[in-house]
């Protein structure tokens, strides 16, 4: 992937609830991730994070260059896909609501995630 991640902008470093990572990029225990290396993150929304969801990760992630994020809110039943990070915002926003299948774009190929497979809370 090449790219190099910037310093931690206002001390924040990205620690996601799921991302896919190479797997020889892996180290268990360690919640830090080398986010140059992060092709797709995902955030579980809860009502503690529901603001930094949808307001402030986006733009923490997109300003990195982390070519996808995914929101899935357990609380309204919906996800959010966020892909084309440029000038630190995502230029492309699809929703739905869980039952849908979401196909994501990691790396040079498509993932297709069955969100019926998701619960609400």
């Amino acid at each position: 992937m090449g790219r190099t991640g910037p310093a931690p902008r206002e001390g924040y470093k990205p620690e996601p609830d799921a991302a896919a990572l190479p797997l020889d990029q892996v180290h268990p225990g360690e919640s830090e991730i080398n986010e140059a290396l992060l092709p797709f993150v995902v955030e579980v929304v809860s009502p503690e994070s529901r603001n930094r969801d949808y307001n402030t990760r986006p733009s923490h992630y997109a300003l990195r260059g982390i070519p996808v994020y995914l929101i899935v809110d357990v609380l309204s039943a919906t996800w959010t896909l966020l892909t084309q990070p440029e000038d630190g915002t995502y230029q492309c926003t699809r929703s739905g609501p869980f039952g849908k299948e979401i196909a994501i774009p990691v790396a040079d190929q498509t993932l297709t995630l069955d969100s019926s497979q998701f619960m609400r809370i």
